[in-house]
């Protein structure tokens, strides 16, 4: 990987860089073209990492971009996409895991060792980095989040690789340190589970999805939970501007059906502020 990662389009045994719409890779199908480099293992990301850093630029981190509203403008930052990042081992109880591995593939090979406990996490279309990341759970009264079966989080902080323990993430409902330091790139993370026979833990996965088939909305495009913070959510229900509007079905949810990000951001900015926001904003 000799050339400049912020110029160039081009594949390797390393890593993949091109110029891509970020409305492909984004649940919201919103935002426009940015420079996306995928590394194929690790070592790779932590290298691109450095040399951005080197070039004196920013960086976004996109799992499975989720919980992200990315401007339809073109986007100078580079985006550094963790896909490929999704190998998970075993010891015991314990699990390893990539950032870059989806929830749902983590549940059930998890299963397959009679491994569960976060079978909560199953409907949602995320990755283990990001759900870390946010914290991720299952509601504010519930006290119930990822975060909770961590052990330690092996992260690079824009100079070197380092490891937190659960206690240094700082967790709270839909926030960590990672929120705070947008640097910071989680690299995998070691969880501990609970011992479950398989079977019951696929009973609780359909039961978690025959809810949510139930209760979300998937009329349109959508990123999941909108604001962090308590509102009347009810009273939200079928406001808009232009395509974006929030859903009359599930409460605190806004759909982008034909919307454009500007719609999406004034809409959110007549009830409230992207400060409040679970959602990860780029607009540069």
């Amino acid at each position: 990987m000799q050339k400049s990662l912020l110029s160039q389009q081009y594949t390797d045994g390393d890593c993949t860089v091109r110029a891509v719409p970020l409305r492909t890779l984004t649940t919201l199908r919103l935002g426009g073209v940015a420079s996306v480099i995928t590394p194929n293992h690790e070592a790779a990301l932590v290298e691109c990492l450095t040399r951005i850093g080197r070039e004196g630029a920013r960086y976004h981190i996109l799992g499975n971009g989720s919980n992200t509203l990315a401007t339809d403008d073109p986007l100078e930052t580079p985006v550094l996409h963790t896909k490929r990042l999704n190998n998970v081992s075993f010891c015991g109880n314990l699990i390893e895991v990539s950032a870059g591995c989806m929830l749902p593939r983590l549940i059930r090979q998890a299963a397959e060792e009679n491994l569960g406990g976060i079978e909560y996490l199953a409907s949602v279309p995320g990755t283990i980095g990001g759900a870390i990341c946010m914290n991720a759970g299952r509601g504010e009264r519930s006290g119930v989040s990822i975060n909770e079966r961590v052990i330690s989080v092996r992260l690079f902080d824009g100079k070197r690789i380092r490891t937190f323990s659960r206690q240094q993430l700082n967790s709270s409902y839909r926030w960590t340190v990672f929120r705070d330091h947008p640097e910071f790139c989680i690299l995998s993370a070691k969880l501990r589970l609970d011992s479950i026979p398989r079977e019951e833990v696929l009973k609780r996965v359909a039961s978690r999805l025959e809810r949510t088939r139930k209760l979300e909305d998937h009329s349109g495009p959508n990123a999941g939970s909108v604001f962090r913070v308590k509102k009347q959510f009810a009273s939200l229900a079928g406001r808009s501007v232009g395509n974006a509007r929030f859903s009359a079905l599930t409460p605190n949810w806004i759909l982008s059906t034909g919307a454009s990000s500007r719609e999406l951001v004034d809409l959110i900015e007549k009830v409230g502020s992207l400060d409040e926001l679970e959602w990860s904003v780029w607009q540069s």
